[in-house]
């Protein structure tokens, strides 16, 4: 039976008992499937012998079965057993209620064909009383059957709400990522064998869950996670990192050398998320920022997405892109301290006169907006100082908004004389407009405060482009 609508009840003119009975059975399938699904992982962990490993990632990997995997197996089986018993008796008991609201709907239908044809029904002198009683006597059927479609009705939606409390509570016990317990069931071959390095390497390349899921282990093997993973920014930087083919071994030098805890991640865990057409993340700000969290979150994000595809998206890049590693985290840390007076400064500023900034998978701050003082310090396309891209966007209403707007369409924005913002008619990729600027960043590194500002106004005065060229002219815009 298809889903009812009120065009199958004409005569009562609603549909008491609204729904789909094959989509709540075909719901029930999908549970049991899961359930399935859950029993082959059972299975598996059944017979992977993990007391007969040696080694660190061994004991990670069993620490982390009793840490996770075990107790939300047990939990998740009764949450869809549960579920599945609750569905399959909502399914008939709504095959049920909708008979009835079908037979009503006949009974209703059938009492106003017989009062239609009462009130235009011709009778003899003396027979008005009868055709009086026969229009009552219709008129009051269809009133009944409107009484009994309205308690139909009253007691579908009450058995519903329980139904829905119920699933509710079932709901809540079952993991929302099945497909991180399923790769548990192949830990134990990709992990210890018997994989071959290059099945072991495809295999993990085809399943960034998997890959994940070890490099997880790797860090706790190695004594650099401990606990329950509570932050969804951890778990989304491995995962991100999965995906974009880094290694195990890249992770763990990156959380030994930066001293990366979950505490670390938690600071993006409470800033509004931007993400770029090709899934990168930028972050918000809030306009009460303080310098050491500003700083702090531009390099968790660079940490976060484990790479900047700016060769790979960028049109005829003027650079090779630098790998991911521990190296460049440590160099983007040692800039930022170089270029330290622009958190201290430049965050305060931009903020308080009306700015706001975003962090970028570059490694440094983007912002625009502002009141005449600030729009004094952004011309072209937009300037770095420091840490912070300005973009020459000036006096936006919501420059929030216009940041993400940005970063969703993932090209570089300009603004006309008429105030009015505009993409380029030759668009150029936001991850080339932020390699150029880290460049210039990497310069107010290099030089320092009044150095790289003398050396600018000469090639200002003398029209060298030197620094613009050591940017990446191409990827400037030039």
């Amino acid at each position: 039976m298809t889903v009812t609508t009120v065009d199958d009840f004409p005569a009562l003119g609603f549909d008491p008992t609204p729904g789909d009975v094959a989509a709540v059975k075909d719901a029930v399938a999908d549970i049991r499937f899961a359930q399935r699904k859950l029993d082959d992982v059972v299975e598996a962990l059944r017979e992977m012998q993990v007391g007969d490993w040696r080694g660190a990632l061994a004991t990670a990997f069993e620490e982390l079965l009793d840490l996770e995997v075990r107790p939300t197996i047990e939990r998740a089986g009764v949450g869809l057993d549960d579920s599945g018993r609750y569905l399959d008796d909502w399914a008939v008991k709504l095959e049920g209620f909708q008979r009835r609201a079908r037979d009503i709907e006949l009974e209703a239908a059938a009492a106003k064909q017989r009062l239609g044809e009462a009130k235009v029904e011709t009778v003899d002198p003396g027979g008005e009383d009868d055709l009086r009683r026969t229009i009552m006597r219709a008129d009051d059927e269809l009133g009944q059957c409107l009484v009994d479609a309205r308690a139909l009705q009253r007691e579908y939606t009450a058995e519903g709400e329980v139904v829905a409390r119920l699933l509710a509570d079932a709901g809540d016990t079952v993991p929302s990522d099945l497909e991180r317990l399923d790769v548990f069931g192949q830990m134990a071959e990709i992990v210890v064998g018997p994989m071959d390095e290059k099945a072991r390497s495809a295999y993990l390349a085809a399943h960034p869950e998997a890959a994940a899921l070890v490099m997880e282990l790797q860090l706790r093997a190695e004594g650099l996670l401990d606990g329950e993973v509570t932050s969804e920014a951890y778990h989304q930087w491995l995962l991100n990192a999965a995906r974009r083919g880094v290694s195990p071994d890249t992770i763990v030098d990156i959380a030994r050398q930066q001293g990366l805890g979950q505490d670390d991640f938690a600071l993006l865990d409470g800033l509004d998320e931007i993400t770029d057409p090709n899934g990168k993340s930028y972050f918000a700000l809030p306009a009460d920022v303080s310098a050491e969290d500003a700083r702090r979150a531009v390099l968790m994000t660079y940490i976060y997405n484990a790479g900047t595809d700016y060769e790979a998206d960028s049109d005829n890049p003027d650079f090779t892109e630098t790998p991911y590693s521990a190296e460049e985290v440590q160099r983007i840390v040692d800039r930022q301290a170089a270029n330290g007076w622009s958190y201290d400064m430049d965050v305060g500023f931009v903020n308080g006169n009306g700015g706001r900034l975003v962090t970028t998978p570059n490694g440094m701050l983007m912002g625009l907006g502002g009141n005449p003082v600030q729009d004094q310090f952004s011309l072209q396309g937009g300037t770095t100082w420091g840490e912070i891209f300005m973009v020459n966007i000036d006096d936006a209403d919501d420059p929030a908004a216009v940041l993400s707007d940005m970063v969703e369409g993932g090209n570089a924005q300009y603004q006309d004389g008429d105030g009015d913002i505009y993409v380029g008619a030759d668009p150029l990729d936001l991850d080339q407009v932020l390699h150029h600027e880290e460049r210039h960043s990497q310069q107010w590194a290099r030089e320092g405060y009044a150095q790289f500002v003398a050396t600018y106004a000469i090639e200002l005065a003398t029209q060298s482009q030197e620094s613009e060229k050591d940017a990446g002219l191409h990827d400037g815009g030039y």
